[in-house]
């Protein structure tokens, strides 16, 4: 299973068997916004069932705990594809002599989409800023209602991931605002096109960001925080190299086959 929903229909179709194994990648602000107080409950009820698990961060990892202290858990991260994602030459963006800060809005409350417009627009009033949204056209202007942007952008979306890591290796400075992930992918794809990354405590990514090394990590929602970290950065030569180098390093040792070695130990503990 790689949902709480599935996971509970395998445990219900398949009691005769010891073949039960759970991905775990939820978390209860992702189930309430999509499911409300009954998703909760079936999602606290999924958690005490006796699966193997895999968990993509220790974050899931202690959630399980919470409800079923005693399960067998691997925590397997999430890998980035480092022959996709990867520092690019060619620049999508013309900013026009301004700095390049990219954002990714998903319409979530949880993702915090209109703190990242809050933080651009503080942000242009320090230093002229080029905004890089990514998103869909619907997402966007919902968070473009909630609060207007006073700085210059360009918007992309249904981006393939080829064009994602151009997009990426566009931009001096990648900006995530979420308040809770899983694990947060992004700003490590972010850190294998050699962008520098300032990103918010988000539970999930503390198994790979690391303050001052490879991303400037704050509190989620402080607006203040984020935009002294991105102007500091966007500022500061040495600094934004040691966090480019540092994002370097850190994406290559979260690869694939990481993540694999890990569901292969999990798998053969199933099947034997």
């Amino acid at each position: 299973a790689t949902w709480y929903p599935t996971a509970l229909s395998i445990w219900l179709g398949s009691r005769g068997s010891s073949r039960k194994l759970f991905f775990m990648q939820d978390f209860p602000e992702l189930v309430k916004e999509a499911d409300g107080e009954y998703g909760l409950k079936l999602f606290e009820l999924v958690l005490r069932l006796p699966f193997t698990y895999v968990a993509n961060s220790s974050f899931t990892r202690d959630l399980i705990l919470q409800y079923n202290p005693g399960a067998e858990i691997y925590v397997s991260g999430v890998g980035v594809d480092t022959r996709i994602f990867y520092p690019r030459r060619d620049r999508l963006v013309d900013s026009k002599g301004r700095r390049v800060v990219m954002v990714i809005l998903r319409g979530s409350q949880f993702k915090g989409d209109d703190v990242a417009i809050k933080v651009l627009n503080e942000l242009n009033r320090r230093i002229p800023i080029m905004g890089l949204i990514i998103g869909n056209k619907y997402v966007v202007s919902k968070a473009f209602s909630l609060v207007r942007p006073e700085f210059p952008y360009q918007v992309f979306s249904n981006v393939s991931d080829d064009e994602l890591a151009k997009l990426y290796s566009s931009a001096d400075l990648f900006l995530f605002t979420s308040y809770v992930e899983g694990f947060g992918l992004p700003p490590l794809e972010a850190m294998a096109c050699g962008t520098p990354v300032v990103m918010t405590d988000a539970l999930g990514n503390r198994d790979y960001a690391v303050n001052g090394i490879n991303s400037i990590v704050v509190k989620p929602g402080d607006v203040k925080a984020l935009v002294d970290a991105a102007y500091q950065v966007l500022t500061d030569e040495k600094l934004r190299e040691r966090l480019t180098q540092g994002g370097l390093k850190t994406a290559k040792e979260w690869n694939w086959d990481r993540v694999v070695d890990v569901f292969e130990r999990a798998i053969k503990v199933i099947v034997t």
